[in-house]
């Protein structure tokens, strides 16, 4: 629990420090966005270390490191010959040849792993991100980072997914559709984004606002079949235990539920007038194309990530659906506390409301390096 601590206090204490502020070397003061990267650099240094080196005690681990045994004998030529249809994701198979044949060892598919997981968040944080510190406390205790301790393989086919996410935002499917298409041969729920590549893009409208909790409630009821669907035709293996009867508990989701809800709560309170036909050109014409889209985007993604977090109560394996929209969820939670008269009372709140209760819900969750186990 100590690490876990530990993770929030330095990203809060640098990012107090650091996050837009004048840095003085030599009597020489350099710009803000100096400061900004220096604790960019020092909180992916961080998270990466605690993620590359942590010790066996996720379900999933050792799992990893004995497939990853077995690629001391498999061949390129056994990999590219497997059928597609059994085995689909011959991407990471790739993935773990090539860092076998390397490097041997197997820390460094952990090491390999963790950089592609916090860099691709990282980068995209920074680059959109409003308020650094609000958005990486908030993708280490509510995003996928520890999450990523687990189901690392998942993680990995979520992060390729957010690094083509500019073309997303730019409304170019061809290019996006290839990164999704790269990660679903590293994990295939990806495939998911396709469809949720044009639905993301949908316009909110006032004849359309009903159509969310309308959406909701249809998904919720569908959800038993939807899952006979894929259970017989596509993932029948994973829907066994706890991933056919099980969910996650509310503990799990409190913080991603509060923030989705301020998102969409505020933004639809901001917007009210834009869903008026008569006002909707006159107000889309005095605002910048990209960002308007952008903000859409996480509009519908921040929805649809409620959506099967909530899901997730149900059936487990629907989380693994919100996590390729996790980052969206944050970025849009920020960027509304940005246009609050109260964000600096906000980012106060939620860093602490963050930190103290993720430590006491994650209070029974082991940490060690994996040179202690």
């Amino acid at each position: 629990m100590l690490v876990y601590f530990m993770v929030d206090f330095l990203i809060t204490i640098f990012g107090v420090m650091l996050v837009n502020k004048r840095i003085k070397l030599r009597n020489n003061h350099i710009n803000d966005q100096s400061g900004n990267n220096i604790y960019f650099f020092l909180v992916v240094v961080l998270l990466i270390f605690i993620s590359a080196f942590r010790g066996d005690f996720t379900s999933d681990y050792t799992g990893y490191e004995e497939i990853y045994s077995r690629f001391n004998s498999i061949t390129i030529d056994a990999i590219l010959k497997r059928s597609l249809f059994t085995y689909p994701e011959k991407g990471y198979l790739l993935f773990q040849y090539i860092i076998n044949h390397i490097f041997h060892d197997v820390i460094w598919l952990f090491i390999a792993s963790s950089i592609i997981i916090v860099v691709s968040n990282a980068y995209q944080i920074k680059k959109y991100s409003s308020n650094l510190l609000l958005a990486f406390i908030l993708f280490v205790e509510a995003g996928t980072y520890y999450t990523s301790f687990n189901i690392m393989r998942h993680m990995l086919a979520v992060s390729i997914v957010v690094m083509g996410s500019s073309f997303l935002y730019e409304k170019k499917p061809i290019k996006n559709l290839a990164f999704i298409i790269v990660a679903g041969f590293v994990h295939s729920s990806a495939f998911l984004m396709i469809p949720l590549y044009f639905v993301l893009h949908l316009k909110l409208k006032r004849k359309s606002i009903l159509v969310y909790p309308i959406l909701f409630v249809v998904l919720v009821i569908a959800l038993p079949t939807i899952i006979g669907f894929v259970q017989r035709y596509y993932w029948s293996w994973y829907f066994t235990g706890e991933w056919q009867y099980g969910g996650y508990s509310w503990k799990s989701v409190l913080i991603p539920f509060l923030m989705d809800v301020y998102s969409i709560g505020t933004y639809l309170i901001e917007n009210r007038k834009v869903m008026k036909n008569e006002v909707e050109n006159q107000e889309s014409a005095a605002t910048d194309n990209l960002t308007e889209d952008r903000e859409n985007v996480w509009l519908n993604a921040t929805f649809f990530h409620l959506t099967f977090a909530l899901m997730g109560l149900q059936l487990t394996l629907m989380s693994r659906f919100s996590a390729f929209l996790s980052l969206y969820s944050v970025l849009f939670f920020c960027n509304q506390v940005e246009k609050s008269k109260y964000k600096k009372l906000i980012v106060v709140g939620v860093v602490i409301l963050a930190t103290v209760y993720c430590q006491i819900t994650r209070n029974d969750y082991p940490y060690y390096f994996i040179w202690n186990r």
